[in-house]
């Protein structure tokens, strides 16, 4: 490769992990030689792609059965990687010499499918959520569990009533039961924490009703244990998704939370359990002693930031059920 010259061309979707978000793609990426330039690192094993005003960096240290050679083709297929600081990385996991590859050919059929990108993205959200849920019925025949996750504030409730409508399926929602327990706060020696573990017991039966009937369903609760999540897969249902709120925006976060906890000191009900303020907030998450930051497994899970002011409930909702199609479309269940 040396510093002859070189193009760059990249198809396919790309697959990376935010908070461990669970995503299905591919990527593939091709270099060769025409009048564009790159350069390659011995030491580092690394190629830097430039064509035009763009740029890629290749990493090719995985690769053990390849020798470059001037004026050829080669291909990688790997994991695109986009690093905090917006550099972008194609970690190649394999690599090999396309000579005679017809790139005219190829050219044609990137801009035919770029033309049907554009097309799509023309598309009204209110369209796409129709198509989703379309492509939802179709493919959901088992029933789904749809697992909510997230802090107090974090706008999953919010989230989870998107999903439940966009799915047109029932709502469990963990704070309605616990919020019928105030009476019982009460009574001599019902401590809090025995409620709070009586409300997961309803919740989690509640939603095995709902999954013996047919029905897929939303469980809204902070699902901060293990202990949780397995009680949802011990469920008789084909697939537990977990979806987790984590706001990218923490002061927007505790505008929310705070917003919400001065409502409840003014005499609202619902939600006298919750933490009312930031410092409350804090107390709890510090008691939790790391405990929420579980192992998934084999569970699909999709992390969603809820205060990224260009995705609403209704899109991140359109985002769900669309990864719900496609784990279910591979099959993993």
């Amino acid at each position: 490769m040396g510093n002859n010259s070189s193009f760059l061309v990249l198809d396919g979707a790309f697959c990376f992990s935010a908070w461990g978000a669970y995503y299905l793609a591919r990527t593939r990426a091709f270099l060769g030689v025409l009048q564009t330039r790159s350069s390659y690192d011995l030491n580092s094993a690394i190629a830097v792609i430039q064509d035009g005003g763009a740029s890629l960096k290749v990493d090719t240290q995985n690769l053990r059965d390849i020798s470059f050679r001037t004026n050829s083709t080669y291909q990688f297929i790997g994991e695109l990687l986009i690093k905090p600081d917006n550099d972008v990385v194609l970690q190649a996991r394999v690599g090999r010499n396309v000579d005679g590859i017809d790139l005219n050919l190829y050219q044609q059929s990137l801009l035919i499918r770029r033309q049907y990108e554009a097309q799509l993205r023309r598309v009204s959200m209110a369209e796409r959520a129709v198509m989703a849920e379309e492509e939802a019925k179709k493919l959901v025949a088992p029933a789904v569990v749809v697992a909510m996750k997230g802090h107090p504030g974090s706008g999953k409730s919010t989230v989870a009533r998107a999903i439940a409508t966009a799915l047109r399926c029932p709502l469990l929602d963990k704070d309605d039961v616990r919020d019928c327990t105030l009476p019982l706060e009460r009574v001599d020696g019902l401590a809090a924490g025995m409620l709070n573990e009586l409300s997961y017991a309803v919740l989690w039966r509640l939603a095995e009703r709902q999954v013996k009937l047919g029905l897929s369903v939303v469980v809204d609760s902070p699902l901060s244990r293990r202990v949780h999540l397995d009680a949802l897969k011990r469920l008789p249902a084909a697939l537990v998704v977990v979806v987790e709120c984590r706001p990218g925006n923490e002061e927007e976060w505790r505008r929310r939370l705070e917003e919400r906890g001065a409502a409840v000191a003014e005499g609202g009900v619902d939600g006298w359990h919750k933490p009312k303020t930031w410092t409350e907030l804090e107390r709890l998450r510090d008691g939790y002693q790391g405990c929420t930051d579980y192992e998934f497994g084999d569970v699909p899970r999709i992390v969603v930031d809820t205060t990224d002011p260009t995705a609403d409930s209704e899109a991140i909702s359109v985002r769900v059920v669309e990864f719900i199609g496609s784990v279910l479309a591979c099959g993993h269940y």
